[in-house]
């Protein structure tokens, strides 16, 4: 990804920051792959770490339909009905040790005050129907139809639908990041001119001014087995600025510019993301054209 800068930062890195009235802000590492990935500097009114209450939420299990004998399967879920938010209300339908990929209809949004933060896996959401905000701790990301949400490991997120709004969403999150194709980057992680898409069509978090509210705030952290609730007095959402490499972001189907050929195209160049072990692709309609075929003659003179 590229680099991204939003509200206020230090000149240099991990340097004190301190708003207008001499208040330390706390500076926060957010990275993956130890501190050889992409990464970001967060800074924080109150620091994260500051919770007030830990309790338990639910275990998470995902049971096999297994009957005892391998098969092919067709999956129906145009019929399902709406039900619970995007979290309480997802419905796994594939997994292994690479994906866990699934449906979501959110029939609401989530409790007032509620967060998200996935510990184990990037999560992607694609949006079939309906509107909203995807609100993050770096910015909201409004979507509609068509858009791709991609939410780094560690990031605490809250989905807001838009009222009336009818929800419905592929879901699927991963252990490994999930990130353009390498071959579309050169070494500088740029995409390249032949890429389906560029940085441009690629959208970072909004700007918005700290949160600073206090009251009751939760955010439910998943680990490998269980959701686990971490209270706070503070507004998660209280960044006076960040910046880096790794944040979430939204990127629209209709920006999508596919590979095109005088005949069928293999399935890669449908590519839009890739991970450890799977990608995603996008199959879009692609322009035609007609073909004709000429020949020529000829006549010879005596």
């Amino acid at each position: 990804m590229y680099y991204v800068r939003r509200g206020e930062v230090p000149q240099q890195r991990h340097t004190q920051l301190r708003g207008a009235d001499g208040r330390l802000y706390a500076e926060e590492l957010f990275g993956v792959e130890g501190f050889t990935g992409r990464s970001s500097l967060l800074y924080h009114v109150v620091p994260p770490t500051q919770t007030h209450h830990i309790e338990p939420v639910r275990d998470l299990r995902l049971e096999p339909a297994d009957d005892g004998v391998h098969r092919h399967r067709l999956v129906k879920t145009l019929a399902l009905p709406p039900h619970g938010d995007v979290t309480t209300g997802r419905i796994a339908l594939f997994y292994n040790g690479d994906v866990i990929m699934g449906v979501v209809r959110p029939a609401e949004a989530m409790a007032p005050g509620t967060f998200y933060r996935n510990g184990v896996a990037d999560e992607m959401l694609y949006v079939h129907e309906g509107r909203g905000v995807c609100d993050t701790v770096f910015g909201p990301l409004p979507y509609g139809p068509g858009d791709y949400l991609v939410l780094p490991i560690g990031t605490t997120w809250r989905l807001d639908p838009e009222p009336g709004s009818d929800q419905r969403m592929l879901w699927l999150e991963c252990p490994s990041e999930l990130e353009p194709p390498k071959r579309y980057r050169n070494d500088y992680g740029q995409l390249l001119e032949h890429s389906p898409y560029s940085q441009r069509d690629i959208h970072a978090p909004d700007e918005v001014p700290p949160r600073v509210e206090e009251g009751e705030f939760v955010i439910h952290v998943r680990t490998a087995d269980r959701i686990t609730a971490y209270h706070y007095r503070h507004h998660p959402f209280d960044l006076v600025g960040w910046d880096g490499y790794l944040w979430p972001f939204r990127f629209n189907i209709g920006d999508f510019q596919p590979i095109t050929g005088r005949v069928h195209q293999p399935p890669p160049v449908h590519q839009t993301f890739q991970a450890r072990n799977f990608v995603v692709c996008s199959f879009v309609p692609t322009r035609t054209s007609t073909a004709t075929r000429s020949s020529t003659t000829s006549r010879g003179t005596s």
